[in-house]
């Protein structure tokens, strides 16, 4: 059975068995003051929020939480270099000049802010992702008027990225077992066949959910009903609390420095 690291980490973390709605006041308060923060030290600060909810509170293994945020720090990173490194005439403090690249003071400014915005927002949204199954979230996403059908694609993605990891796992281990990868002209010869092979078992089980699901007189890929949690009133008291704390720290002083 193919398995994810983060869908693992949301099962096992010991808030898998709270209310979403309290986990979403939590990891949304703290993706608004990443977002809206005026200096650094609040982007930092989320980010060590984050993690000690999911580490300490949460449960999640800190090898998953980071493997976790490395994960988009790789395209911030990527991104981040279009705004740090300029062409053409540079305009004001230059920095480091490369051919016909240059960085700038400004750049250098606006892409350390761009980077930790996001980082410190990615850092929210995987708290949120890291102790949440994918069913509860879905549920809780269909309760609210008009997003029901958004709910339905994302459970039908959902299941269709657990079958494609399903079946390529299956066919990997059978061609490894007839030494499909003995030797690199093998090995081509069986990527080949595999990535064939896997959307047609995919194709395959699509259709026999899909006829499962209409002779029981339904056609969404639904996960049923997870039961409800009740919202504790405790602890979205202490999570708007916090919220409030990092917003006060990030919206003070050292701010980011005018470009």
């Amino acid at each position: 059975m193919a398995r994810l690291a983060l869908d693992d980490a949301a099962w096992s973390s010991r808030w898998r068995d709270r209310s979403t709605a309290e986990k979403v006041v939590l990891a949304g308060g703290l993706a608004g003051v990443a977002l809206t923060g005026t200096g650094p030290v609040g982007a930092a600060l989320v980010v060590v929020v984050a993690t000690v909810c999911a580490c300490a509170l949460a449960g999640v293994r800190p090898r998953t939480w980071l493997a976790a945020v490395s994960a988009p720090a790789v395209f911030i990173v990527l991104g981040v270099a279009g705004i740090v490194i300029t062409t053409g005439a540079p305009s004001g403090d230059v920095l480091v000049t490369w051919g016909p690249f240059t960085v700038t003071s400004a750049s250098a400014v606006r892409g350390a802010e761009v980077a930790a915005r996001a980082l410190s927002t990615s850092a929210a949204v995987l708290l949120l992702a890291t102790t949440t199954p994918v069913p509860y979230l879905l549920a809780s996403l269909a309760r609210v008027p008009g997003l029901a059908i958004l709910a339905e694609i994302a459970g039908v993605v959902y299941r269709m990225l657990f079958g494609l990891l399903d079946a390529q796992a299956r066919i990997r281990e059978t061609q490894a077992a007839r030494l499909g990868y003995r030797s690199p002209r093998a090995a081509r010869r069986s990527l080949g066949m595999l990535g064939a092979a896997t959307l047609v078992r995919a194709w395959t089980g699509a259709q026999r959910l899909e006829a499962g699901l209409a002779g029981r007189g339904s056609t969404a890929a639904s996960f049923g009903s997870p039961r409800r949690f009740p919202v504790r009133p405790r602890f979205v008291a202490s999570s708007v609390a916090v919220v409030l704390a990092c917003a006060a720290i990030a919206w003070a002083e050292p701010r980011w420095p005018a470009r």
